[in-house]
This record gives C-alpha cells, sequence and structure tokens, in this order.
C-alpha cells in the first residue's frame, strides 16, 4: 500500500511442512523496513536481527503454517522509482506467490522493470488480497521464484482546488 511519504506491507506468508516439525522460521527482510507487527499460531515470539526476523512458535509446527507480517518503509518523496519491498522466507525450497499493489495517495503509478514476474489481472488475484484492500488494487502480479522483484515509477499528480462553483 503506497501513500505520500511510506510504502506499508502486508504479507501472508504459508508454508507447507512436508517432514518432522520446524521450531524456527526465518524471513529476509527488505531494506529498510520497521516491523510493525508479526504474528503466528502457538505464542508466536520473534526478533531481528539485521534483515532477517526469526520467528519462533512455543512447539513444533507440522503440515501448514502461517505468519502475517505488516511491515513499513519511508518512501522518499523526491524518490521516482523503487523497487517494491518484499519478504522473503528463507530455507524453503519454493517459492511463489501474488504481489498486488495499491495506492491510497495521489500517486500514478508506471512500471519501470519486471524480473522473474507476470503481470496479470486484479480478477486473477486471491479473493484475500482483493477484499483485504483498503484502496484500488493498481498493479497485480504473480510470480514463482524468489529471485521475482518489481521496479515501479511514482508520478505524483498535483493536487488542484475545485472551482466554487463546482
Amino acid at each position: 500500500s503506497l501513500d505520500e511519504g511510506t510504502a506499508d506491507i502486508f504479507a501472508v506468508m504459508r508454508y507447507t511442512i512436508l517432514y518432522g516439525g520446524i521450531r524456527e522460521f526465518q524471513v529476509r527482510l527488505p531494506e529498510n523496513v520497521k516491523v510493525v507487527s508479526a504474528d503466528g499460531e502457538g505464542a508466536f515470539r520473534w526478533d531481528v536481527e539485521k534483515d532477517i526476523l526469526r520467528g519462533e512458535p512455543a512447539f513444533p509446527i507440522r503440515n501448514n503454517y502461517e505468519i502475517s507480517l505488516r511491515l513499513r518503509r519511508e518512501v522518499a518523496k523526491d524518490k521516482a522509482s523503487f523497487d517494491v519491498p518484499w519478504p522473503r522466507a528463507l530455507g524453503v525450497e519454493r517459492e511463489m506467490g501474488h504481489l498486488a499493489v495499491e495506492v491510497t495517495g495521489k500517486l500514478q503509478l508506471e512500471e519501470e522493470e519486471v524480473h522473474e514476474t507476470v503481470s496479470v489481472d486484479v480478477r486473477q488475484l486471491p479473493d484475500e488480497i482483493v477484499s483485504n484492500a483498503v484502496s484500488p488494487i493498481i498493479r497485480a502480479y504473480r510470480y514463482h521464484t524468489p529471485e521475482a522483484r518489481v521496479r515501479l515509477r511514482i508520478l505524483r499528480l498535483p493536487e488542484k482546488e475545485p472551482e466554487s462553483a463546482s
């Protein structure tokens, strides 16, 4: 979710655990983000060392597990383009998912670079993403590799005062 000066990142990481029980989950955080919250089942405790979030439930997890993250990053107002920040699961065999970009301010977005990512129609996003969006989703992507990245150009739209008769 992009605003005039911040990027709020809401991420849900779903793990499918094939063998044994897992006691620790590691997530590489994008540069210059602040962790607002991190939640998971089973008395989930977490801490951050450099750019790695280490989360640990109270007991070993089997089968499926889900971690919800809320991150915040300041976006310089004079900066015209930036890499979309998204967290990456570490120690996993495969990574795939969806990325949706919504704008809450007076911004226009243009794709500058797309790598290992496919643009999709918003209607192809999972319903959970669409229903939890605060503002209209401007861009939507699907990815199947941890090397995926998206670079967007931000165009700040001028604010115009309406005429007094309107």
